[in-house]
């Protein structure tokens, strides 16, 4: 009678967790249309958080103007004071978007990188490293990239639009 009743007690925690994964949804800042979150749901980290998208033509208009669609002020990663998000206070790193309050702060995280972005993905292998003050690094069309090795930055460098997704400039 007990093995039944743990293995019962099993079978509906399994259920429940597997339910809470089905039921993840998040809004699509784009569209506005509440959409289900899976491995496959394009993102794109904002102050280190995910914004998620239902296609990838609603990735690419964020991607234009986004700050025409972040209603909500962001705590700036130096000072943790909040701030609308303004182009003048951004910047792409790996493409993710960072945005700060002012533009002494976006000047400090560059000049502290591995202080404000500890971790990030390596552009070229996907694979996530510790940013140090000695990673590789490069800018492309106004975009900032860490890499975990020299020999990503430069397969990277040999061929931008192969890893590059967000650009700064226009």
């Amino acid at each position: 009678m007990r093995v039944w009743t743990i293995s019962g007690c099993l079978l509906l925690l399994l259920a429940a967790t597997v339910t809470a994964q089905q039921e993840q949804t998040a809004r699509d800042p784009v569209t506005g249309k509440t959409i289900p979150v899976t491995e496959r749901t394009r993102r794109i980290l904002v102050n280190g958080k995910p914004v998620y998208f239902e296609s990838a033509e609603s990735e690419a208009r964020f991607i234009k103007e986004p700050e025409k669609y972040l209603k909500e002020p962001l705590p700036c990663p130096v000072l943790g004071s909040t701030a609308p998000p303004s182009r003048d206070a951004r910047l792409v790193v790996n493409d993710s978007l960072w945005y700060f309050c002012c533009g002494d702060c976006t000047g400090t995280a560059l000049g502290q990188p591995g202080q404000y972005f500890k971790k990030l993905r390596d552009p070229v292998t996907g694979k996530e490293f510790t940013v140090t003050p000695d990673s590789p690094h490069l800018l492309h069309r106004g975009s900032r990239y860490y890499f975990a090795t020299e020999e990503s930055r430069d397969r990277f460098a040999a061929d931008p639009g192969k890893y590059a997704r967000i650009p700064s400039e226009p």
